[in-house]
């Protein structure tokens, strides 16, 4: 009798297991697909963090180098913010040296002769035009630092799931 209970008893064991199995697994795999979503997420973030930043700040000196009666007190801080962010993430990603110099460099030089002659109508000019040559070229730059940062990702073992 005791042999005949216990076969009762555990009939329901495999059908048991099964379903510990189905939900370990089912759960398992909503975590995955979760973690892949919330992985992706930060990835996409990390590429576009820089160009949004720089982006905002050529923007922001843009609008304010387009007014006439602009100090130049006022363009020299927009244009140093542009070459302070660029700086902050040049050091980074070096890789990317070259497409985030040419423009940005030459608004620094002109920015240190502006501030020795903030009077010169010619300085403040050349100041308004770079950042007017940022602002119709950053697209375009936005495409290149992309795929650079993809290619820096990849390099580094951060792999796109």
């Amino acid at each position: 009798m005791e042999l005949f209970e216990l076969v009762q008893y555990t009939q329901w064991l495999p059908e048991f297991m099964t379903g510990v199995a189905a939900s370990t697994t089912a759960a398992y795999l909503i975590g995955a697909f979760h973690m892949r979503r919330v992985y992706r997420r930060r990835y996409e973030a990390a590429v576009t963090r820089f160009t949004n930043e720089m982006e905002k700040v050529i923007n922001l000196a843009y609008e304010s180098s387009s007014s006439e009666g602009l100090s130049p007190r006022v363009m020299q801080t927009e244009g140093r913010t542009i070459v302070s962010v660029r700086n902050s993430f040049k050091d980074t990603l070096s890789s990317m040296q070259e497409v985030l110099n040419s423009n940005i460099d030459r608004l620094a030089e002109e920015l240190k002769t502006l501030e020795q002659n903030p009077s010169d109508i010619k300085a403040q000019q050349a100041v308004r035009d770079t950042i007017e040559v940022l602002k119709k070229t950053w697209h375009a730059k936005t495409v290149e630092v992309d795929i650079r940062l993809r290619k820096l990702f990849a390099e580094l073992g951060f792999k796109e799931i």
